[in-house]
């Protein structure tokens, strides 16, 4: 069910890009416009949070000088006209593995690293999801981990073949990883959903980090760990490349219970909205279960 409608999406479109625009089809969740060097976006799907914390974490993260989208302009809702949210259009586009170069690939992976490290630079309060004021919303990142975790394995209890199939091994493994997880106490500031997908490159370079929704505080290898199961194309070499631009000490234990936490929510919330991607997440969720991290 939309949020908001396209005619109520338009509407606002016509008077933000008065030259006109063009609309994307980008993504399930939000109503995406193009004109020029600007992009216009509106909220379509009912489960798109506000905007506010994007809005938030941008300013911080560009403050920061990391690559990120400028903002021109944001509206919450007021009055039935709808929230927006309007930037610059950044130079740059998503990279394809499959059609890159080994020294491509290599940039790629190296610069993605070097980002990630420079996020994870910043100084963050609080664990888990951040609010607008950007802190952490739970007293410690185990609350987090274990709302996630229950979140996530309840999603996957709502298809009885996928939890009979996984959901047992999915349990135990975290109840297992849980105990290392109740001494952690020094958050990092976390994007949370750091792959290839949310970030464009120009030249082999980051230029601009993308999808700031879901920006965190807690465990650094919640982000490494995401980012080294996100690409299937020369993995072992993507992931040296990615580990030297990181350059920090990293834990492939905690990688690894992160990405079967990770999976389970994927897994839980593709069975319902989008069944067809389950061929390409339950592999890779196998080989996370057999240790191929």
């Amino acid at each position: 069910m939309n949020k908001y409608s396209y005619e109520q999406a338009y509407k606002v479109a016509l008077k933000l890009l008065p030259k006109g625009f063009t609309l994307i089809d980008r993504g399930r969740n939000n109503w995406v416009f193009e004109q020029g060097d600007r992009i216009l976006t509106i909220p379509k799907h009912e489960r798109v949070k506000d905007y506010v914390v994007r809005v938030k974490a941008t300013e911080f993260l560009h403050s920061h000088e990391i690559p990120v989208s400028e903002i021109l302009n944001y509206s919450s809702e007021n009055k039935g006209v709808p929230e927006y949210l309007l930037v610059k259009k950044v130079e740059g586009e998503h990279v394809d593995l499959s059609k890159s170069t080994l020294s491509e690939k290599e940039s790629v992976h190296k610069s993605a690293g070097e980002v990630l490290s420079a996020i994870h630079n910043l100084p963050c309060s609080g664990y888990g999801r951040l609010q607008p004021n950007l802190m952490g919303e739970d007293d410690s990142w185990v609350d987090f981990t274990d709302k996630f975790f229950e979140e996530s394995i309840n999603r996957v209890k709502k298809s009885p073949g996928l939890y009979s199939r996984f959901g047992r091994d999915l349990e135990k493994a975290y109840q297992e990883g849980r105990i290392s997880l109740t001494h952690f106490s020094l958050p990092y500031f976390l994007h949370a959903d750091f792959h290839l997908g949310n970030l464009l490159f120009k030249n082999g370079q980051i230029s601009a980090v993308l999808d700031l929704d879901i920006v965190s505080s807690g465990d650094p290898n919640w982000d490494s760990g995401h980012y080294c199961h996100t690409f299937n194309i020369a993995r072992e070499r993507g992931v040296r490349s990615f580990r030297l631009g990181y350059n920090k000490p990293y834990d492939k234990v905690r990688e690894r219970l992160y990405c079967l936490m990770i999976w389970t929510r994927k897994i839980g919330s593709q069975a319902i909205q989008r069944p067809e991607a389950l061929k390409e997440t339950i592999p890779e969720l196998e080989k996370i279960l057999r240790g191929e991290i």
